[in-house]
């Protein structure tokens, strides 16, 4: 209700979205999800959208995916979805109808697994835990303003709880984990991806997204599946994204606004007078240096020039073993786009 008021007030989307997004691009993008269909939706996620008007900020309201607050930034309307349309798009709605059923066979099997476990927190560590967090504020359940556990506050509390720090924070069926091995787990995780909390109740809730997580890794090693085929791919196809997108922020990082851009989106007057075209596709600032910053990124992969090293004596070998009567397969280095 915090970040409620401070929207109702004036504050941006830009501004929370670091503090309320995991998700690195949504923390960075202002929350922005694009174009999508109501029926790519979560029922109630669609229901309150569908309800809005052009640029009409919701009431929060919860799904199973957590809380949420959301603004309408455009709608396009009857749209028709042609045979054409549908045999163009079928591999990929095959892939979105397969995901679905994969997404609903997976959380069927993590309630069970995890129901199974059953792990609950400590409350006498737990508690001991969020008074060292929130120090003079003690005895309020709502901070007013996230905290984040990094290396600093997590030494810091260390320091606090010294002779507490073997003390069991979560049991479950088969075992226990310290407050200790609590602490250690979260300092092998980026700092961004650590868990922001504002609430007792979120604490309590991300505490169990990670032991859910843990419990599930762990099962995972014990079936071998990080040696899966599937898994291999997905986990270098993770890593090619992350790159992509680790560059694609440090050119962000310096993209410099226009006057005349920023002008536009921060007066709805001009916006609405002002019908220029390469502005108005765009319907946040934000869109706008994502934007703006891909295209310089793509600019530098292009004019990149790699050294390239060829191997003589490995070229005769293969020269040497291939039988050149049999077809010659070829080999292609993708040029960035």
């Amino acid at each position: 209700m915090n970040w409620y008021r401070q929207i109702q007030q004036g504050q941006s989307f830009q501004f929370l979205a670091p503090y309320s997004f995991k998700d690195t691009i949504l923390a960075n993008n202002g929350g922005d999800i694009g174009w999508v269909s109501l029926g790519e939706l979560e029922e109630n996620f669609a229901e309150v959208t569908e309800a809005l008007e052009k640029w009409e900020i919701s009431a929060p309201f919860k799904t199973k995916w957590g809380n949420h607050i959301i603004q309408l930034l455009d709608r396009r309307e009857n749209v028709f979805f042609k045979k054409s349309d549908f045999e163009q798009k079928r591999k990929s709605l095959e892939k979105k109808v397969r995901q679905k059923k994969e997404r609903i066979q997976a959380n069927r099997y993590i309630s069970d697994f995890i129901g199974e476990l059953n792990p609950q927190p400590n409350k006498n560590t737990f508690r001991k835990l969020w008074h060292a967090v929130v120090g003079e504020e003690q005895y309020k359940t709502t901070l007013s303003s996230p905290i984040l556990f990094t290396d600093y506050i997590i030494e810091e509390i260390t320091t606090k709880l010294s002779d507490q720090i073997r003390s069991p924070l979560i049991f479950y069926k088969t075992g226990e984990i310290s407050l200790g091995e609590y602490f250690t787990a979260l300092k092998k995780i980026p700092v961004g991806d650590r868990p922001r909390f504002i609430s007792l109740q979120e604490l309590s809730n991300k505490l169990g997204k990670w032991i859910r997580d843990e419990l599930l890794i762990e099962e995972a090693f014990r079936r071998n599946l990080h040696n899966h085929k599937d898994v291999l791919q997905e986990m270098s196809e993770i890593r090619e994204r992350n790159s992509y997108f680790y560059l694609l922020k440090s050119e962000l990082d310096k993209i410099v606004v226009p006057e005349k851009v920023d002008r536009y989106f921060n007066d709805d007057q001009i916006r609405k007078n002002e019908r220029s075209k390469n502005l108005s596709r765009f319907h946040t600032l934000q869109e706008w240096r994502w934007w703006r910053a891909e295209i310089n990124l793509h600019k530098k992969l292009q004019e990149h020039n790699p050294t390239i090293h060829i191997d003589e004596k490995l070229l005769q070998e293969e020269n040497a073993r291939i039988d050149w009567r049999d077809r010659i397969r070829l080999f292609m280095i993708r040029k960035p786009s």
